[in-house]
């Protein structure tokens, strides 16, 4: 009976730390949607838009591990609280100051905000589920921040209809507001982000080498994900047109692949099989990103954008599980994971911006980006050639070590047409 009550009360406070997060997360993207286009109409160069980008990645990057720490020493709720209640407020700074210069404060600002908020609230998830409900809880979440991915750029593109900030940033505050409330009514002060018990699962915790390939994997992803995120609405608008709401579904699309990709395979996988669904996954979504730099038409875009977030559907679930197994204190292991996540969403803009400067174009911007993604899996690959297919040394080597000069044949022959 105490197992029912424990289980039925730790389901209504998962509950409230994913509406929490999702309304948080919905809030900071229909913003850092707005911030390219803003760029644009105020003329501003694609290295500052991407500076603007890093300096939001920069600000996530060194407060995660902080952040992961702290939960588990002072509990997560007053990490939560603090986070939110600051977001609402922040957005506020602009009506004191209205430019380009106060709205890239506030991006960077939102990236310490986003910083506290997502490694603590997946260490509280990876603390409060066990077993088999472990990987359907964080596709639960994933499916519900790929919904808020897909949905800001849209509210954001209609708010921003009439090229103004204002309504943009007072939506931002609201849903700041809407989470704090949320986290300090029904996050009780009495939870943690250490587990009680070790993950239900009769594999072997993985090992250093895979831990290492993990993050090098998860930064990699990243990297694409913050370039896209800083250039792909530009690369839409010279490419289809201004129409801000074309663009938003665009740029959207991936996220509700993703977000459909979670809801029809929520029931996760087996800890046999995580690897091959984050390698697989991972290398679809980079493929898929270095096709989308060389579309030119609407079904184009569509088309590798819903592959694109299908990869995501497959890895992302996989890739938190598999680094919930690693220890019990959860807020560090999502503090560290969440630093790989941020060095990649770090250099994704940093090197947009260095490519755009030198060859005028977002192609190789995109595509240099998407073999970089590619390359950080191979020690996935290698691992899943040895453990999973029986390949000897000298075969998984040579084939990842064949697969690499490959991508790197494909990628210096693109940057002979610029």
């Amino acid at each position: 009976m105490q197992t029912i009550q424990t289980s039925t009360q730790n389901f209504k406070i998962i509950i409230a730390i994913l509406i929490a997060g999702a309304f948080a997360t919905f809030g900071v993207g229909l913003f850092s949607f707005t911030i390219p286009l803003a760029s644009m109409d105020e003329r501003i160069s694609g290295a500052w838009l991407g500076s603007a980008f890093a300096g939001y990645y920069l600000a996530k990057l060194l407060i995660s591990p902080v952040a992961g720490i702290a939960a588990d020493r002072y509990g997560p709720r007053p990490i939560l609280a603090f986070a939110m209640s600051a977001g609402c407020l922040i957005p506020f700074l602009y009506f004191l100051s209205p430019n380009m210069k106060t709205l890239y404060t506030i991006q960077i600002a939102m990236g310490l905000i986003s910083g506290l908020i997502r490694p603590v609230g997946m260490a509280s998830l990876g603390s409060l589920a066990y077993g088999t409900h472990l990987t359907s809880w964080f596709a639960a979440h994933s499916a519900l921040f790929s919904a808020t991915a897909f949905l800001g750029p849209i509210v954001g593109s209609i708010l921003y209809f009439n090229r103004t900030s204002g309504p943009v940033l007072i939506a931002l505050a609201a849903c700041m507001g809407l989470a704090a409330l949320i986290t300090l009514i029904f996050l009780p002060k009495t939870v943690r982000t250490q587990r009680k018990e070790a993950t239900q699962t009769t594999s072997p915790p993985p090992s250093r080498e895979t831990t290492i390939a993990l993050f090098l994997a998860i930064g990699g992803r990243t990297l694409g994900i913050g370039l896209l995120t800083a250039f792909y609405p530009i690369l839409l608008a010279n490419t289809l047109g201004r129409d801000g709401l074309t663009i938003a579904i665009i740029y959207a699309i991936p996220g509700l692949a993703t977000f459909l990709g979670l809801t029809l395979s929520s029931r996760g996988s087996p800890k046999r099989s995580e690897l091959d669904r984050i390698a697989f996954g991972m290398l679809l979504s980079s493929g898929s990103l270095f096709i989308l730099g060389s579309c030119t038409q609407l079904w184009q875009f569509a088309t590798f954008g819903i592959l694109m977030g299908l990869g995501a559907a497959l890895s992302i679930p996989a890739s938190m599980t598999l680094a919930s197994t690693l220890t019990k204190q959860q807020g560090t292991v999502f503090g560290a994971a969440n630093l790989a996540s941020g060095l990649g969403f770090l250099m994704g803009p940093l090197l947009g911006g260095w490519i755009v400067q030198n060859f005028q174009s977002l192609i190789p911007a995109m595509q240099t980006s998407a073999v970089l993604g590619m390359l950080t899996c191979l020690p996935l690959v290698t691992i899943i050639l040895r453990d999973h297919f029986h390949w000897g040394t000298i075969m998984q080597k040579g084939g990842t070590g064949f697969l690499a000069i490959i991508l790197f044949i494909l990628n210096y022959s693109f940057y002979q047409l610029f």
